[in-house]
């Protein structure tokens, strides 16, 4: 197996392994204060303990991606450290050439992708509001009175919730996997010039090591781009739903209104009263029909949670190298 090396670029992807390195630790460190839970309110409280559960282990993996590319650029450094004395030694002893060089400068180790973190941009996703008090509550009593059940048990305190975290969320998701898609896309380029100028079973480890960081870190960013686009469907949907919901409400109290004024006609105003929410009440029915179909999707969702669980682990990440002896 023959070896050469040029030292200078060498060093230089080490210094490239390094900076991205950094970057992936920054993630690590500001992940947990900016995604650090799924209480998003009651709207969406089906998949809180599934995306919850899933945090720690995206939060680790983000540090083990850090820590160990640090690891990984200190032992190129060293290699490149052991090759530097073993040519020296050997230019010593026998007073032969060697087939590494370090001519002072280096090509081709520039990142190719920015990976500076910024706060993302996040739209603006408020709940619609549902304004309380007369004639809701009057009409709310009533329905209670005639035995048909109150909607402020089912429908009104579920259209209730904290999209905008919930958006924020999936704002920095997106930051992360465009981040982590520079981490990869520098590691892949750095390594393709190394592979210029480093040969050896040295380099031949190196860039099966290497190989693998790329092929999953493009699975996290991936994976996290997926996650993004969960929650931003998750918020427009819960949007769509409570909309659909207050309008439902808002016309139903205006076709109650209109009743009270037969209230007043002994007889026959309370029964005309009664037939009118009777009338009315499909219009409740729809807004909890249409909350079921919501939560039928948020089950969809909560099983696609579940299903990326894997890509954040640990356990399937590249090892470390260990130190050259």
């Amino acid at each position: 197996m023959t070896l050469a090396v040029e030292l200078s670029e060498l060093r230089a992807w080490a210094a490239q392994v390094e900076r991205n390195a950094e970057a992936a630790a920054a993630m690590g460190s500001e992940a947990p204060g900016v995604i650090a839970d799924g209480d998003f309110g009651r709207i969406l409280e089906l998949i809180t303990g599934e995306y919850d559960s899933m945090l720690p282990a995206f939060h680790a993996v983000l540090r083990e991606d850090g820590d160990r590319l640090a690891q990984t650029a200190a032992a190129l450094r060293e290699v490149a450290h052991d090759f530097a004395e073993t040519d020296r030694k050997v230019a010593q002893e026998f007073g032969i050439g060697a087939a590494i060089t370090n001519d002072g400068s280096s090509e081709g180790f520039g990142d190719v992708r920015s990976t500076m973190l910024s706060c993302p941009y996040v739209s603006q996703s408020e709940l619609p509001v549902l304004k309380f008090g007369f004639p809701w509550d009057q009409a709310c009593d009533l329905a209670s009175w005639v035995g048909l059940g109150d909607p402020r048990d089912d429908i009104t305190e579920f259209v209730v919730g904290d999209l905008p975290k919930a958006a924020n969320h999936a704002a920095y998701w997106d930051l992360y996997a465009a981040t982590m898609g520079g981490v990869r896309t520098n590691l892949a380029h750095g390594q393709g010039s190394i592979g210029g100028t480093w040969t050896g079973e040295a380099a031949i480890s190196s860039r099966t090591k290497m190989n693998d960081w790329v092929s999953s870190l493009e699975s996290q960013s991936e994976g996290m781009t997926d996650m993004a686009g969960h929650l931003r469907d998750m918020v427009q949907q819960a949007m769509d739903m409570a909309q659909v919901v207050v309008d439902t409400i808002k016309f139903f109290v205006s076709v109650i209104s209109a009743g009270w004024s037969y209230a007043a006609i002994p007889g026959y105003g309370q029964w005309k009263l009664v037939k009118t929410l009777k009338e009315a009440w499909h219009l409740i029915n729809n807004a909890r029909k249409v909350i079921s179909v919501f939560w039928s999707f948020l089950v969809v969702m909560k099983d696609a949670l579940m299903s990326m669980v894997h890509i954040f682990t640990t356990t399937d990440l590249p090892s470390a190298p260990s130190a050259p002896a």
